[in-house]
């Protein structure tokens, strides 16, 4: 991921890579600050509680908050579903201009769907895809947010270049 990448696009990255299409609120957390879109504050009032700890993310760079290896990164989509991904920077490279594009390096197992009720939800709609007997095997199967998915690093790599 390069450094310079601002938070708005990185947010935009990580919404390719789960193949999420972003219609929820998100926002980034470091330690006690939490970043995030300002236009959202005027949405969830709630958020303003700890107002000293919360910064709009647009101009901020991932530079700016992860500055050394192993810092930490809380990325959390869906406030009802609440998905959150602990990230944390591995290694710094130096990387020449034209190798400036996020590519995923490995991954495996399929990305839940976006909307689909959370961790609990996605393991219950596994469950019904193990079973074709079961009431609702052929609605999560042949419906319009199809769920059988498969890990396709190319595909994947393919959105990321877009």
């Amino acid at each position: 991921m390069p450094s310079d990448m601002e938070l708005e696009n990185f947010h935009y990255v990580l919404q390719d890579l789960m193949d999420w299409d972003d219609s929820h609120m998100h926002l980034f957390k470091k330690g006690k600050m939490v970043y995030l879109p300002m236009h959202l504050m005027d949405e969830d009032p709630s958020v303003m509680k700890k107002e000293k700890y919360i910064k709009d993310y647009y101009k901020i760079k991932i530079s700016d908050i992860l500055k050394k290896e192993k810092d930490e990164l809380v990325y959390i989509y869906d406030f009802g579903d609440r998905w959150t991904h602990d990230m944390v920077l591995e290694k710094i490279l130096n990387i020449s201009a034209h190798e400036k594009v996020p590519v995923c390096l490995d991954g495996e197992n399929p990305c839940p769907p976006d909307d689909c009720g959370g961790i609990h939800g996605y393991y219950y709609i596994m469950e019904i895809l193990k079973n074709p007997d079961h009431e609702y095997y052929e609605m999560y199967k042949e419906g319009e947010d199809y769920y059988i998915r498969h890990f396709d690093i190319d595909e994947i790599n393919k959105r990321l270049q877009r």
